[in-house]
């Protein structure tokens, strides 16, 4: 029997899963600032199953197909170079607008003369972006880096489940995609951009997505030989329609992780103006998705409390520790950094350093609440120049930032690395 009142194994002990929302590049730089601090600790290191949705989604990406090392557990990097080597590079990858051609093209062309062209601008883009690498080189037999577990997640529209494509074989029934088609290999050639695109592709702005599958090459699944032929008709869109935490695969797991939560969705905004807009459709969206993510929360809180840890861009740290003097306070969370757009277009330079600093804060305050080892280095801002740490500067930073209009980008459109 398990002694109850045995003190929790310490953080540095322990084997994590992590799960990164969506929420498009306020996720991407968000839950930079995280993995910044998981890094720092070690936690990294330790991971290993990490699953990501849209926002998350084009962090995972970026990361796997160009700063592997990032993510190696054999390896990683040393906190004195995160800067240089990952920030940057991901701050710049935050400048290219996966959202205003991809949009126009679709209600210009695809959207009249070919639905199954509805993402392939994103596709192409991100693809070009990630070097063209494909999932099947992040198998492990393929790699020469100790990788996760790794799961990008989209919408199964035409089955209403989370459909995901990863780096384990269908064989192990962990595979690319969902227990009621079964599992396949056939993701293995998609390049690591097209599963980014895929998750990140919000409707009805982006995607969906029409995979073109073969029914005959999915293992297990409970359709009838009748209905498999379904399959090939799938359509994938935004993973945060069904799961905008990207949970699912880490709370249903009964493996002996410690789950870490990223959160830098939306909140569900009180808006009467959406109900009299064509933009109303978009709130019928928002309410589905609220819905699901509420039956996905509860799994997560039925964990047992000392077995998880979620931390939230949307939320203040409820009982944060004396020792730790970093972190955006209360008014400044639900006022205004909360509300920062959740969207594809170009981000600034005093964006990406205020969201990677309140990951960053955020991750700390709250793994410090639950893990208290001694040894844990206290954490210091990313960026501490006054302009990023200051409440009054860092609000009309991110009250600038929401004017910005969504044809704005229309001059800055060539990709950036």
């Amino acid at each position: 029997m398990t002694d109850e009142t045995a003190p929790p194994t310490p953080l540095k002990e322990r084997r994590f899963a992590l799960a990164l929302s969506g929420g498009g590049y306020r996720a991407t730089l968000f839950h930079l600032g995280a993995l910044r601090r998981l890094n720092e600790l070690g936690l990294l290191a330790r991971t290993e199953r990490i699953t990501a949705v849209s926002g998350g989604a084009l962090l995972l990406g970026y990361l796997t197909s160009r700063l592997p090392e990032v993510l190696d557990r054999s390896g990683g990097v040393p906190p004195s170079e995160w800067e240089s080597r990952v920030s940057a590079p991901v701050h710049r990858f935050c400048k290219n607008d996966l959202r205003t051609v991809q949009t126009l093209l679709n209600f210009l062309a695809f959207g009249l003369i070919g639905r199954n062209r509805r993402l392939d601008y994103n596709i192409r883009r991100l693809s070009e972006l990630f070097d063209d690498l494909t999932m099947g080189s992040l198998y492990p037999e393929r790699t020469d880096a100790d990788l996760p577990e790794l799961y990008f997640l989209s919408t199964d529209a035409l089955f209403g489940q989370a459909f995901r494509v990863g780096n384990v074989p269908a064989s192990s029934k962990e595979g690319s995609g969902h227990y009621v088609i079964g599992f396949t290999d056939q993701t293995s050639d998609w390049t690591i951009g097209r599963a980014a695109a895929t998750s990140a592709a919000f409707p009805p702005l982006l995607g969906p997505h029409f995979p073109k599958l073969d029914p005959s090459g999915f293992l297990g699944g409970e359709l009838s030989e009748n209905d498999k032929r379904l399959i090939s008709h799938i359509a994938l869109v935004d993973g945060g329609l069904y799961d905008n935490l990207g949970g699912s695969l880490v709370s249903g797991s009964t493996k002996a992780w410690f789950r870490l939560y990223s959160d830098a969705g939306n909140p569900l905004a009180y808006d009467p103006r959406l109900l009299r807009t064509p933009l109303v459709s978009l709130r019928y969206l928002q309410l589905m998705s609220n819905f699901i993510g509420r039956v996905n929360y509860k799994a997560i809180k039925a964990t047992k409390a000392s077995d998880f840890v979620e931390w939230s861009a949307q939320h203040p740290v409820k009982k944060p520790p004396a020792s730790i003097s970093i972190g955006y306070p209360k008014d400044l969370v639900d006022g205004a950094l909360e509300r920062i757009r959740t969207d594809l277009d170009e981000f600034t330079d005093d964006e990406c350093r205020v969201l990677e600093n309140h990951g960053y804060a955020q991750a700390s305050l709250e793994l410090a609440v639950v893990g208290s080892d001694a040894d844990l280095p206290l954490p210091i801002w990313p960026y501490d120049k006054h302009a990023y740490t200051d409440i009054d500067m860092v609000g009309r930073i991110v009250e600038t930032a929401s004017k910005r209009k969504m044809l704005s980008q229309l001059c800055r459109l060539s990709p950036r690395r």
